[in-house]
């Protein structure tokens, strides 16, 4: 029997390979196998942020290279689990299914980055000593194969108990679930296919607008943004001035990349001659304005300053909506952010991209300003027709900004949120757009420190007097937020402080990022008033589900 299992044409691939996203085997060979994995029903993905390169996926589409040259084989494999069911990957689940007949997978979880429980609520520990969730693979070639599909198991528990469970369990005692993965996503694991059709139908925020772009990226933030205009005019007349070499080494540039380069960016600054009517207000985290030199010209004293879109905002009297396409946080989604300045492009976020939505297109001709909505016309077209009339840009996007804050909302469609950009359930009748369009402008205000910021939160007390931001710390019990021993706002209740702006805690991270510095009269000013707005905007939130 044994020899005839060695004569046998089956190949057989096992093993744990690495998971290292910031992969060293680049090879040419194994780099244009990866390409595949970038085409979804025979369309490119158009993805920029990817982890197709990550040593365990070349190592799967390796073993996958290998079975089409066999008629029968298996791919067995324990590797990161993300490519189960992040957006990015459709296009190598694809290729899989296309590959191989019948794919199991055992997801044994275990992922502290995003801090997984078990359904019950209980602990549920990583198998290794990481903080990655892992998966067991299954990749079956055999055209007689008695069961064909993709299957998909969950194990939850302590290591102890899921090492217990795979010593004890085999492929046919597994409860598994047969999965039926559809374009476009084609996910290996369970989805609510019920909720993602009506999902689906609704209008998608990028659908909206006809132009957007992600937000500017500087690629030197330390050198480019500042809280002070006049220490920022200082800095960058310095830095402008003096050899290449002599600045890389003072301001602590490091190296010149593809996007920015020293000589590029003071040669930048020299044509536009320094003038002052280059320096702006940016929109760099939630309820933090600061000051940069602004261009436009890319791959200049900017990277990226995206300046076919920001300079509507330059333009002045005008808002933007900011979103993301895709990210899972622990603790649910909250990624959207108004804005009336130009934006920085980790405003809502640190670990995705941050996109831009203008409400309004700004032009000049002859001397003459022309403004228009940035509204696609079919959107307009048939926002129109539903309600019977025309809302003027500012009440639609108010609907949509409150629509995005309705806790529900965010509730209801969790799992498709973290996928691509939101979608829009637009009520049914007028009026109820019209409630919506005013809570939404009372946010817009709220959230731009206009007005409702007004309250009992957020005050500078203690006894000190410096003002210097040394070590922030929260007390619960208090409702006090510390920023040296004698000095702190209060009150500030747990849902004041805990609340969420996309990835931040925006009271946390204002002060936190001016550790060191003395806080200034407008940022005592602006925590109180952020303090204030967000407890508006808790209030606000349950009154849109309401």
């Amino acid at each position: 029997d044994a020899q005839k299992v060695k004569d046998s044409p089956v190949l057989v691939i096992a093993g744990n390979p690495p998971y290292s996203v910031l992969s060293q085997n680049k090879g040419e060979w194994i780099t244009g196998l990866i390409e595949t994995y970038k085409y979804v029903d025979g369309k490119h993905f158009g993805e920029q942020k990817h982890s197709l390169q990550d040593d365990y996926v070349k190592f799967i589409r390796f073993a996958q290279r290998k079975m089409e040259d066999v008629e029968r084989g298996i791919v067995a494999v324990i590797t990161n689990h993300g490519f189960l069911g992040n957006p990015t990957f459709r296009g190598m689940r694809q290729s899989l299914m296309n590959t191989f007949d019948a794919l199991y997978f055992l997801d044994l979880h275990g992922n502290s980055n995003k801090k997984e429980k078990a359904p019950d609520g209980g602990k549920d520990e990583n198998v290794f000593d990481i903080q990655q969730g892992v998966a067991v693979s299954l990749l079956v070639k055999n055209p007689k194969a008695k069961q064909k599909g993709v299957f998909h198991a969950d194990m939850w528990g302590l290591r102890g108990e899921k090492y217990a469970a795979c010593a004890q369990q085999g492929i046919d005692t597994i409860k598994w679930q047969k999965l039926n993965p559809a374009s476009p996503n084609y996910y290996f694991i369970p989805r609510d296919e019920r909720g993602e059709k009506q999902y689906n139908s609704f209008y998608s925020v990028s659908d909206m607008f006809s132009l957007s772009s992600v937000g500017i990226i500087t690629a030197r933030d330390k050198l480019t943004i500042d809280f002070d205009e006049e220490s920022l005019r200082q800095r960058i007349e310095s830095f402008a001035k003096i050899p290449p070499e002599e600045a890389r080494e003072y301001f602590k540039l490091g190296k010149d990349t593809q996007g920015w380069k020293i000589a590029l960016a003071q040669k930048d600054l020299l044509d536009s001659q320094l003038r002052a009517d280059n320096h702006c207000r940016v929109a760099y985290r939630p309820f933090d304005i600061r000051r940069t030199y602004y261009t436009g010209k890319s791959c200049g004293f900017h990277s990226r300053p995206l300046s076919d879109v920001m300079r509507h905002l330059l333009a002045g009297d005008n808002l933007a909506l900011v979103t993301n396409k895709r990210e899972e946080i622990q603790g649910g989604w909250a990624h959207a952010l108004i804005a009336d300045v130009i934006v920085e492009h980790s405003l809502v976020s640190p670990k995705t991209t941050n996109y831009v939505f203008p409400l309004y297109l700004c032009d000049s001709k002859m001397g003459v300003s022309e403004r228009r909505e940035n509204f696609a016309e079919n959107f307009r077209r048939w926002i129109d027709n539903r309600y019977g009339e025309a809302h003027a840009p500012e009440d639609i996007l108010g609907c949509i900004y409150a629509t995005l804050h309705s806790p529900d909302y965010r509730k209801r469609y969790a799992d498709f949120l973290i996928r691509d950009f939101p979608r829009i359930p637009f009520p049914e009748s007028n009026d109820e757009f019209k409630r919506l369009a005013a809570i939404g402008g009372e946010l817009t205000d709220a959230h731009l420190l206009r007005a409702n910021c007004a309250g009992e939160y957020g005050e500078l007390r203690g006894e000190g007097t410096s003002h210097e931001v040394e070590k922030v710390r929260y007390d619960e019990n208090a409702g006090r937020l510390y920023f040296n021993k004698a000095e702190y706002f209060a009150p500030l209740p747990p849902d004041i402080f805990n609340f969420q702006i996309g990835g931040y805690k925006p009271l946390d991270k204002f002060l936190k990022s001016r550790k060191g510095r003395e806080l200034s009269p407008d940022d005592i000013d602006t925590m109180e008033k952020a303090a204030n707005a967000t407890a508006f905007t808790i209030k606000k939130m349950g009154e849109i589900d309401g």
